[in-house]
């Protein structure tokens, strides 16, 4: 894949982040709630998709965590869901807004920030490590609450200067979330799951990138000497191996 120029990635950038200070502004109605329909308050959600075969042996492992005393840490990224209905001992959630009817816990802890912003995702890895957590389980769904961030609506698309920067952004996102994805293996404990569900579902240019998320999530998965299964359903479920790297390298 061809690197974006930079003029147009910069370009691009100031796009997405212009993108995230309006999406937050309209996620909040007349009333001050919060309107994020997709974000899941439940894990076992993440399952119903054609997953139900992977949930068996994510709770086998938290099985044997439990025996052996060690805490389980699970981290919902694009969400807020409750780690404590799997049997998680803590919870971390990131999300661009926390939803008025989430609440926190000492046992659940929400931070909000932007999926693309390096300062930001760095803060939640930060964040979790400080505390000495290396999650077990990770759940990554993408689109919830971002897919207005890389889609393209409205006559505004108009020219072939303009249409090259919305590739750009749509471009620019997958390659933070590529990254982003990098790190997280990083910081998975050994033997723990992280499962991704759909990229960029609104996207008007995802043509050109679909067909390469599910290489480009195998290969995340072989450098990291992680295994890999894809559902039907466009999820993909990576296994961290016992014998690979766990601290962050920048």
């Amino acid at each position: 894949m061809d690197a974006i120029p930079f003029n147009l990635k910069k370009e691009a950038l100031g796009r997405l982040r212009d993108t995230v200070v309006a999406t937050r502004s309209a996620e909040v109605d007349e009333y001050g709630a919060m309107q994020w329909d997709e974000y899941k308050t439940d894990p076992n959600e993440y399952f119903f998709a054609g997953n139900r075969e992977w949930k068996p042996q994510i709770m086998d492992f938290f099985d044997s965590l439990h025996r052996s005393g060690d805490k389980i840490v699970y981290l919902d990224i694009c969400g807020t869901a409750d780690g404590e209905k799997i049997g998680a001992d803590v919870s971390y959630g990131f999300s661009l807004q926390t939803p008025a009817n989430v609440a926190t816990r000492p046992d659940k802890i929400l931070i909000e920030g932007d999926v693309f912003s390096r300062k930001d995702f760095n803060r939640l890895i930060e964040t979790i490590l400080k505390s000495g957590d290396l999650p077990a389980f990770i759940t990554f769904e993408p689109y919830a609450g971002i897919g207005d961030q890389v889609s393209v609506s409205g006559p505004h698309v108009t020219g072939d200067a303009t249409v090259e920067l919305e590739r750009a952004k749509t471009r620019l996102a997958y390659d933070r979330l590529a990254n982003n994805l990098r790190k997280i293996i990083e910081m998975l404990r050994p033997g723990g799951f992280l499962l991704v569900g759909e990229f960029f579902r609104d996207s008007q240019y995802l043509e050109d990138l679909a067909p390469r998320i599910p290489a480009m999530l195998r290969a995340i998965a072989e450098e990291n000497g992680c295994s890999f299964e894809e559902s039907n359903l466009d999820r993909y479920l990576i296994r961290k191996t016992s014998d690979t790297k766990t601290l962050l390298h920048e």
